[in-house]
C-alpha cells in the first residue's frame, strides 16, 4: 500500500512539472479521492475506545436474568452505535429461522429501529427459545454488550428468563 501511494505521488510530481495547467485539477481530484477513501476506511475499520463503555463489565440486571454469549455479529453489518453496552434490547424467539429452529436473536431497540445484532449460540438456545415462546409471547427483555478487539467481534448478553 505504501509503495503504491509513493509511486502515484512520484507520477503526479513528474506530470505536474511537465504539464502544470493540466495537472492542478487532476491533483485536486486525486486528493479528494484519497480523502474519501481514507475516511471510508476509518469508518469500516473503527475501533472502540476501551476506556469507555466497551471496557466496562455488563451489569446483571437482576436475579431473573441469565448470562449468554452472542454470536454471528460479523454478519450483521454493525455500526458504531451497535457496540458497547445496551440496556434496552430484546431476545426474540425466531420461529421461522431456516438455519436454526430454536434461534434466539438479540435486537437493539434503544433507537427504535429493532436491529438484529446477533444470536444466542446454536445448542445453547433450546430451553431459552421454548421459555420465550411459551411464557413470554415470543420475546423478552435483554441487555447486551458488543465489542471489537483485534478485528474480532465479541458479545455477551443477560436475558430475562427467570433463571433457567
Amino acid at each position: 500500500m505504501k509503495n503504491s501511494v509513493f509511486l502515484v505521488l512520484c507520477v503526479l510530481v513528474v506530470l505536474t512539472i511537465a504539464a502544470p495547467t493540466f495537472m492542478i485539477p487532476l491533483i485536486a481530484l486525486a486528493l479528494l479521492i484519497f480523502l474519501f477513501y481514507k475516511s471510508k476506511k476509518q469508518e469500516d475499520n473503527f475501533t472502540i475506545n476501551f476506556s469507555d463503555d466497551a471496557d466496562r463489565r455488563l451489569p446483571c440486571p437482576g436475579d431473573d436474568y441469565s448470562y449468554y454469549e452472542i454470536v454471528g455479529m460479523q454478519y450483521r453489518n454493525l455500526k458504531k452505535i451497535d457496540f458497547g453496552i445496551h440496556n434496552c434490547a430484546l431476545a426474540v424467539a425466531e420461529r421461522h429461522n431456516p438455519h436454526d429452529v430454536f434461534a434466539v436473536g438479540i435486537y437493539r431497540t434503544d433507537n427504535g429501529d429493532n436491529k438484529l445484532v446477533g444470536y444466542v449460540p446454536k445448542g445453547q438456545n433450546i430451553e431459552l427459545h421454548r421459555y420465550i415462546t411459551d411464557k413470554c409471547n415470543g420475546q423478552t427483555m435483554a441487555t447486551y454488550k458488543i465489542w471489537k478487539r483485534d478485528d474480532k467481534i465479541y458479545g455477551i448478553a443477560y436475558i430475562k428468563d427467570n433463571g433457567l
